[in-house]
């Protein structure tokens, strides 16, 4: 973390830097973000519903028939009771050790959610509008427009004029429609009234143990061809049904022209804070068209969205729940290096909120200190400490919601906002305090664990992230990959928070000895034939052995997400996991591993990782732009548009641009003989970068620094020239190859090669 504590001081007395930076208005490759709008020649099924949003509304825009379909959603609409009555009685994790050592564990019975389908999101309304005569579902072709952010029904071209529009407005929770068809709106169970000339249709979500409930309305203003939709919740106006009346009426009674200005003024905003354009049009759309989708279901002050953009079925699968063993986390992962680490702002604000009810689970289940993250909550939970079911109300379901590794995992998105945009207030105020919650629990529970003839902990007993599951005497529930590396990442971030507050000597003391308490990375076979395992007693996930039940790139996790192991690793290390990912092998043919998988891939710097991704990617790719979550024609991907494939951004930028561990990197994992070049990609420290790469040679590098310090770059040339200003001077990298520049903030560093 070196990048990071070099600039760490520098800042402190700073004021708070916005999330999103941009130096102007312009978008910095136009060309290559319309080349990546998403054109159907026809509609049929999920995989052709085209998604448009604002952030916390969004909808699924579609034809059926002749008609034009909206789906409407809002992030915060949901039956978000949790009926946890039947739940299996909860057990000591000292139990669980007693009866494993006796090889009688056998983990209790009950009916989770009492068998209800709730707690879930729930649909805002659907919308549909009678088409011109002779279109239909299987003649309409659309665009969705990612730079303008519209859906056109009947064009084929982003310039080509379109018989409907559908757009989610960005400043505001209401979806513009213009199509000159009869339009009508439908809520399930809901009747339709006037007020104040205005359509409204209002819902009650029941109330539960320890959920008041909420209502919300769906409003519908026409004038001509226009319709305005406006959702407005409980958790916004005491009266839905007038605010939403109003924001609706108010909102048609502005011109169209001028409403899609502002709209696509916002959105022009958005997409000139940073920008990708290569020689290869596929991933280059991969990048702009996944930001999109994050974009259209995220953003400050909204509902943390789960493991679905959009509600197109009555139930969701999983309950739509914040999944974390890696779904929620991973849907974020894009917004980082992208320049837009506000769109991560609403998952902090639903882990932040956890931290308190876990802190229950922590003491009376783990028996240890600090919080506990199991694998599933929900948008909105029960206090622990208050409900009187059984359950608690919240969901520790066996096997999976023992993993261990979930806390850390969980609050690392929080920490990376901060190593992004390094802020003083911020670092004290909620990432520390979140971290140090993850280090009290990881340090207190490795302080109980029974201790090997070389003082090393038995780390456990745990779960591996959707893999072994429980085993009666725990012979594969111990040294977790996936908890060790969450362990050893929270409590060395914890240190380092700690030190730059100046504060708690002693815990820093303490989470040092925790770490000596780690056991290593779990490992099997020798020589050139060693590779990590998930677990103590685990087998290797290799080509020769059956395929493993696996959901996660558990082995290679120290590399990506946990940041434990990088380039600036020794090579030993290095190869270890390198080879460990080539030989892997997962069950499904690569199911929800190939995000994971790609990002390891390329903070290794594995040459083909360019060609593993285009393959991956290619082999879920939807001709709605979104990528299913299985290559196989597999039933589950019907069952929406998951959200977790958005990281999908994530694997082309750390292709081009890296920060984890001593220096920035450029093009890291990009091949040099394709051309490629980027602006204003965000690093660890606060920098904004944009370089080029043509005819096999890093042509240029600009950073600019957005809170000042020291940068370090691993220098693509033996020597270069930087340029400050009107001041230039040669500059010789380190033994390592590295540059250190001095930078200020908001000033422009600009090296080239000085041959």
């Amino acid at each position: 973390m070196k990048l990071i504590t070099s600039l760490l001081y520098a800042f402190m007395a700073l004021p708070a830097t916005s999330l999103a930076v941009a130096a102007d208005k312009s978008i910095p490759f136009a060309g290559a973000l319309d080349a990546a709008a998403i054109t159907l020649d026809r509609f049929g099924g999920v995989e052709s519903q085209l998604i448009v949003g604002n952030g916390d509304i969004n909808a699924l825009v579609e034809v059926e028939g002749k008609k034009l379909i909206v789906r409407l959603s809002k992030n915060d609409i949901g039956d978000w009771r949790y009926d946890s009555s039947q739940d299996p009685a909860f057990v000591k994790i000292s139990e669980i050790r007693k009866l494993g050592a006796q090889g009688k564990w056998s983990p209790p019975q009950g009916n989770y959610f009492a068998g209800k389908i709730y707690p879930c999101p729930a649909s805002a309304g659907v919308l549909s509008v009678e088409l011109p005569a002779g279109m239909s579902a299987g003649n309409a072709p659309a665009t969705l427009d990612l730079r303008r952010a519209v859906a056109a029904i009947g064009a084929r071209t982003i310039d080509e004029r379109p018989l409907a529009t559908v757009r989610a407005l960005a400043g505001c929770n209401v979806f513009l429609v213009e199509c000159a068809g009869r339009a009508v709106l439908a809520l399930s169970g809901s009747k339709a009234r006037q007020v104040d000339g205005v359509q409204v249709f209002a819902a009650e979500l029941p109330a539960g143990a320890g959920w008041p409930g909420m209502s919300f309305a769906v409003a519908l203003a026409e004038k001509e061809s226009t319709r305005c939709v406006a959702i407005v919740t409980s958790f916004e106006s005491k009266d839905p049904a007038a605010a939403a009346a109003k924001l609706a009426w108010e909102t048609i009674s502005q011109k169209p022209a001028d409403l899609i200005a502002a709209h696509e003024t916002d959105w022009q905003k958005f997409w000139s804070a940073s920008g990708v354009d290569m020689d290869d049009p596929y991933l280059a759309g991969i990048w702009y068209r996944n930001l999109y989708f994050l974009r259209t279901v995220s953003k400050p002050g909204a509902a943390c969205v789960g493991l679905y953009a959009g509600v197109g079925q009555e139930s969701s699968a999983w309950h739509g729940a914040h999944t974390l063993n890696y779904n929620n986390e991973q849907t974020f992962w894009g917004g980082l290096a992208a320049n837009h680490v506000e769109l991560l702002e609403s998952y902090k604000d639903l882990i932040c909120d956890w931290i308190p009810k876990g802190r229950w689970i922590a003491k009376n289940i783990f028996e240890a200190e600090g919080t506990f993250f199991p694998h599933n909550i929900n948008t909105y939970n029960v206090d622990p400490v208050t409900s009187q079911e059984q359950g608690r109300g919240f969901h520790l379901h066996h096997p999976w919601g023992f993993s261990l590794c979930c806390t850390g995992w969980a609050i690392q998105n929080v920490w990376s906002m901060y190593e992004y945009a390094p802020d003083r207030r911020f670092l004290e105020k909620t990432a520390y305090p979140a971290v140090k919650e993850a280090a009290l629990f990881y340090a207190s529970f490795l302080e109980a664990c029974d201790k090997r003839p070389d003082g090393k902990a038995r780390f456990g007993p745990t779960v591996v992230p959707e893999l072994n599951g429980w085993q009666p005497d725990l012979s594969r529930n111990y040294d977790s990959t996936a908890d060790i590396a969450y362990a050893r990442w929270s409590l060395k971030t914890a240190i380092e928070g700690a030190e730059v507050l100046r504060q708690d000597a002693p815990l820093v003391e303490r989470f040092h000895h925790a770490l000596c308490l780690l056991p290593e990375y779990p490992t099997r076979g020798e020589g050139d034939e060693r590779v990590v395992v998930i677990s103590a007693g685990g087998v290797p996930l290799i080509i020769d052995r059956p395929a493993q039940d696996l959901n996660c790139a558990v082995t290679s996790m120290p590399v990506f997400p946990a940041d434990e192991v990088t380039f600036f690793s020794p090579p030993a290390q290095k190869d270890l996991f390198a080879r460990t990912i080539r030989t892997a092998q997962f069950h499904f043919e690569g199911f929800n591993e190939w995000i994971m998988l790609g990002l390891s891939r390329a903070r290794l710097s594995m040459p083909d990782t360019v060609d593993y991704a285009r393959r991956v990617f290619g082999e879920r790719q939807r001709p709605n732009g979104t990528l299913a979550l299985s290559r196989r024609n597999h039933p589950w991907n019907d069952y929406g548009h998951y959200t977790e494939t958005f990281a999908a951004t994530a694997v082309v930028s750390e292709m081009l641009l890296q920060s984890a561990g001593d220096a920035i990197r450029v093009f890291p994992a990009w091949p040099k003989d394709m051309a490629a070049k980027f602006a204003n990609l965000r690093t660890r420290g606060g920098f904004l970068v944009s370089a080029e790469q043509a005819a096999g040679q890093v042509k240029q590098v600009a950073i600019t620094s957005t809170v000042g310090g020291k940068v370090r770059l691993l220098s693509p040339w033996p020597t270069a020239r930087v340029q400050r200003g009107n001041d230039t001077q040669k500059v010789t990298p380190d033994a390592q190859g590295v540059l250190e520049l001095d930078t200020r903030p908001q000033v422009s560093l600009y090296l080239t090669s000085d041959d």
